[in-house]
């Protein structure tokens, strides 16, 4: 590096990495992330010609709006004293070549190495780009198994144009960075993944890469380029006339496989595949045509086999257990049980929803967080050792299954989304605030549940706009319907139903057509169906099944016992399980979440610098306005809520309510000197209030039997009480109403045919910030407490929980994946708002607006945030389930 400079923009070089003919490469430092990035530098002639350079620009501006798993993605480019630097991720791991360097690969691992390395490709093909230097030096493999495809920084705009300029310029003459591109052989390696018409000088398109790509297949099965040869003059030859010998494939290569390299390598392009998508899917179906069984011999003979696998079961990975099972055909007389771990690091996260078995049995879909708390979905091929996580989503939750297991469905953030396991980034289906569950027909349906108060929802797998399936029984005061599985029609599903105080928690069944639903059982869970006929179900801590009969809609006999000790979530109405239509079972086992959380304080990084209090069933934390005390309802002291006082800095604790009712929603006045709250004392919801000096004594602000109340911030000057007032109907609307606390006079301050919540005044009284749904999503509005008219949006898609800084200049916000933002307001809330700024995710106990609090100064974060257990035991996979329950 002694010739390179030490600091590029915000760049900090840390040490050279790689050096060809297209440049010098350098491992470098984000210093704004603190993230390691990669540094190419350009070589000088591409800035002495300018039509060259823009070109260039133009394609880099391309290549850095794709966002793709399977490819290493460009960050930007950078000038630093007349030259141009490429701004790359950095990808840890060992290139393709290295790889080969050691011989060929296995069947499984060629196939789904170059599946992944396809898919990239394909994306690439998809936003218009040719790579055209596709070769297994820039392919690496990560330490987590993903194949990345590199050094797409060159790569041509797929357009009408020849390749015929100067074959020095060509990205098929360089060479990877471990090799010396002055070493015998590698230039001649390198061009020998070179298209028959891309040797001709000839135009290109995106089929140079389809034969690239064959090429790359042939030497991952075979260990030998095709067309290697002492010269370039020799590779060229060989690539333009030399036969293929196909007979070098390993014996184990299923037949459409060798097939899939005949078209990619078909000299003639017109013959070639045209698309690389196509070859990804013929690489898939060869491997599932690989993986299924022969034709059966008599059942007898299929025995001695069996003896072998339960052995082998016993002493190996769960997972090769599955694909013993998988692939032998014939089902053990017997359940058998195995184990599965997260990966190293992660933990089993169960609150963002059970884990999914695809209908094959072959993969298993689950949620883990490692250190950070953030939820991430992973998918285990049952046949591999490892579980690979979902990449390009912030978050993810609930994942299930597609009814052909090639495609997995879940929730990130406030969307659905989809994504082909075999590769390729994911898709959005629709807008979904919230997740609490949903299933795939054979149709190409989506059934999803969301947030409380809703029915469930109905999209088309392919995208489009919801459509609401279920209503919710107003008169049975069902306020959430969750947790929905299709029937084998694909018409019918199973969900769940809460209701209110007084209601019975039940299993439905609704159809798409919209018809009343009919319920067929009363239990606190989720419900599953499986062939050839039975319903599972958690009661009283232990997972049940029992026969079904889907033409009566009617249970039949008694509830078995499968599981005796499965995990369930009160929170979620969810117990932690899945099943296969092939008999198999997974679910967590354990006792039910325990309701307690921590009340944890944070800087704007993130990081972690205190507790208040000890560990408690807390909801509502709110700080004073001294920054010296929270006010909080612990409900763990008792089994209803009562407002409690903790000191920040001491070990202080006021118990300030201590009634039967529940007590809740804390709101400090002004001075510090009040809280008022939300109280059930008198049946419906009052908001009262109470001296922390005398909390003997209690006072009336606001009673409404029509209305529920919450009480949600008091004015500046100590005289009013903004509250949120919603129907008892649980419809979804709701207006905010200003009470002033002397007389107890409410009068509307924003009355709408939608909901409107949560208003928080500035400090100096004049402006406030609130949220409303009437855009179709939530949104935080500031808004002029004297003219109505003077308002504007400050959160950007989507946001809800405003919290002012003291000096009235900067606003905080959830957005709708749960991460905190902040709006910078230089000149007040009357002047121009800065662009939101994410902060952290919150992970907050509720994932609510009620689950943190800011301080006045901006700088502390409060957090209530759920325990997590630290250390989740293994999952549990039963084969052959049923099995026993035959028995009995």
């Amino acid at each position: 590096m002694s010739d390179a400079p030490q600091q590029i923009g915000p760049y900090r070089l840390d040490a050279e990495i790689g050096r060809g003919g297209m440049g010098v490469v350098y491992r470098a430092i984000d210093t704004r992330l603190d993230r390691a990035v990669a540094i190419k530098a350009l070589p000088e002639h591409l800035a002495e010609e300018p039509d060259r350079l823009a070109r260039f620009e133009r394609e880099a501006r391309l290549l850095a709006s794709l966002n793709h798993p399977n490819v290493a993605g460009i960050h930007g480019v950078e000038e630093h004293e007349g030259r141009r630097y490429l701004v790359l991720e950095f990808v840890d791991g060992q290139t393709l070549a290295e790889r080969l360097d050691h011989g060929p690969l296995s069947v499984d691992e060629a196939i789904e190495f170059c599946a992944q390395i396809a898919a990239g490709v394909d994306a690439a093909h998809e936003a218009g780009v040719i790579h055209r230097d596709l070769k297994p030096g820039n392919i690496i493999i990560t330490p987590d198994g993903m194949a990345k495809v590199l050094d797409f920084g060159l790569a041509r705009a797929d357009e009408s144009s020849s390749s015929s300029s100067s074959m020095s310029m060509s990205p098929t003459l360089t060479s990877p960075a471990q090799h010396s591109p002055t070493s015998p052989g590698v230039i001649m390696g390198t061009a020998a993944y070179m298209s028959p018409e891309q040797a001709r000088g000839r135009t290109v398109d995106r089929r140079t890469d389809i034969w690239s790509f064959g090429v790359i297949l042939y030497e991952c099965l075979t260990g030998a380029n095709p067309f290697a040869g002492d010269t370039v003059s020799d590779s060229i030859g060989a690539i333009l006339h030399k036969p293929i010998d196909l007979d070098r494939l390993p014996p184990g290569a299923p037949p459409r496989l060798r097939r899939t390299i005949e078209r990619c390598l078909e000299r003639d392009r017109r013959a070639r595949w045209r698309d690389i998508g196509d070859v990804r899917l013929e690489l898939l179906d060869a491997d599932r045509a690989a993986s299924e069984p022969a034709a059966a011999p008599a059942r007898r003979a299929a025995r001695a086999p069996w003896a072998l696998a339960i052995v082998a079961m016993i002493i190996a990975l769960a997972a090769g257990a599955m694909l013993a099972l998988d692939r032998l055909g014939a089902p053990p007389e017997r359940p058998i049980h195995l184990q599965l771990t997260p990966p190293e690091g992660w933990v089993f996260d169960y609150r963002n929803g059970p884990p999914a078995l695809s209908p094959d049995g072959r993969h298993l879909a689950f949620v883990a967080h490692d250190e950070s708390r953030t939820p991430h979905v992973f998918v285990r091929d049952l046949a591999r050792p490892e579980a690979r996580r979902i990449e390009g989503v912030r978050a993810g939750a609930y994942p299930f299954w597609s009814p052909d297991s090639r495609s997995l469905g879940f929730f990130d953030g406030r969307h659905l989304r989809r994504i082909d396991i075999g590769g390729g980034p994911p898709d959005t289906v629709c807008e979904a605030a919230g997740a609490s569950g949903a299933t795939w027909s054979r149709d190409g349906v989506i059934v999803f549940a969301t947030g409380r108060g809703e029915g469930l929802s109905a999209v088309d797998a392919s995208g489009g706009t919801p459509r609401l399936v279920t209503t919710l029984d107003r008169t049975t005061t069902e306020f959430w319907h969750a947790s929905p599985w299709f029937l084998p029609d694909g018409e019918r599903f199973f969900f769940s139903t809460r209701r209110g105080v007084g209601g019975v928690n039940g299993v439905s069944i609704g159809s798409l057509d919209g018809s009343a639903p009919r319920r067929v059982l009363d239990v606190d869970s989720n419900a599953v169906y499986v062939e050839p006929g039975f319903v599972l179900f958690w009661r009283d801590g232990a997972l049940r099944a029992q026969r079904f009969d889907l033409d009566t809609e009617s249970l039949v006999g008694d509830p078995v016992v499968v599981a005796p000790r499965t995990r369930y979530e009160p929170a979620e109405i969810v117990a932690m399980y899945s099943a296969s239509p092939g008999g198999a079972l997974a679910y967590h086992p354990g006792q039910s979440a325990t309701a307690k959380s921590r009340l944890l304080l944070f800087d704007r990084a993130g990081a972690e610098i205190g507790q208040i209090g000890p560990d408690g069933n807390y909801y509502s934390p709110r700080l004073s306005h001294d920054g010296r005390f929270v006010a909080v309802d612990n409900s763990g002291v008792s089994n209803n809520g009562d407002i409690w006082i903790y000191g920040v800095d001491t070990t202080t604790a006021i118990r300030l309510t201590n009634d039967p009712a529940d007590e809740s929603r804390p709101v400090w006045s002004p001075d510090d000197t009040r809280i008022a709250f939300l109280s059930g004392r008198s049946g419906p919801d009052d908001v009262l209030a109470k001296r922390i000096s005398n909390p003997a004594a209690t006072e009336t602000i606001a009673s409404d039997p029509d209305h529920f109340l919450e009480p949600t911030d008091w004015s500046p000057d100590g005289a009013q009480l903004a509250i949120n007032r919603t129907f008892q109907d649980f419809d979804d609307t709701g207006d905010i109403v200003l009470v002033t606390v002397a007389t107890g006079e409410a009068a509307p301050f924003l009355e709408s045919p939608f909901m409107a919540e949560d208003l928080r005044f500035s400090p100096d009284g004049a402006w406030c910030a609130y949220t409303s749904n009437e855009t179709g999503r939530t949104e935080v509005y500031l808004q002029s407490m004297t003219d109505p008219r003077n308002r504007r949006v400050v959160s950007s898609a989507g946001g809800d929980a405003p919290r002012w800084r003291d000096d009235g200049r900067e606003l905080f916000y959830r957005a709708l994946d749960d991460m905190l933002m902040a709006v910078a307001l230089p000149e007040g809330p009357e002047g121009a708002a800065g662009a939101p700024t994410p902060l952290f995710r919150l992970g907050g106990r509720f994932g609510a607006a009620g689950d943190f609090d800011i301080a006045g100064d901006g700088q502390t974060i409060l957090i209530n945030r759920p325990i997590y257990d630290e250390v989740t035991p293994p999952m549990s996979i039963v084969l052959n389930w049923m099995a026993e329950i035959e028995r009995r």
